[in-house]
């Protein structure tokens, strides 16, 4: 009950901004709608296209990443082999960091601050 109670308290109120994605998903747009993010989970990538239609990065990111979620210029990506999620700098899809979470995370999302961050296990 008190994990559903903080995720309510982290969802309540308004978006300031209402293109920014509520839920995990394995597509979110960047901050400023310039280009789209996907994970790639077969190939353990995360790839970038911007809305120009040509330029495409893909990065390595970890083992099976299934959904991601934007953290400010941050992406954080569930990396269900890994069991563990990883902080990816949205500019250079560099992973800056990652946190074993000890069981496969299968969903993570963010506050629009960027500033708190939850685990679906």
């Amino acid at each position: 009950m008190i994990w559903i109670l903080a995720i309510l308290a982290g969802c309540s109120g308004g978006l300031n901004d209402p293109t920014f994605a509520t839920g995990s998903s394995t597509v979110v747009s960047s901050a400023r709608g310039d280009a789209v993010f996907a994970v790639n989970p077969d190939e353990g990538t995360l790839s970038r296209l911007h809305t120009d239609g040509k330029t495409v990065l893909t990065a390595k990111v970890g083992g099976e990443p299934t959904r991601l979620a934007r953290m400010g210029n941050h992406l954080l990506v569930s990396l269900r082999t890994d069991r563990s999620i990883a902080l990816v700098d949205a500019k250079t899809l560099e992973v800056e960091q990652t946190v074993r979470v000890g069981t496969e995370p299968v969903g993570v999302v963010a506050n629009e601050k960027g500033s708190r961050a939850w685990v679906a296990l």
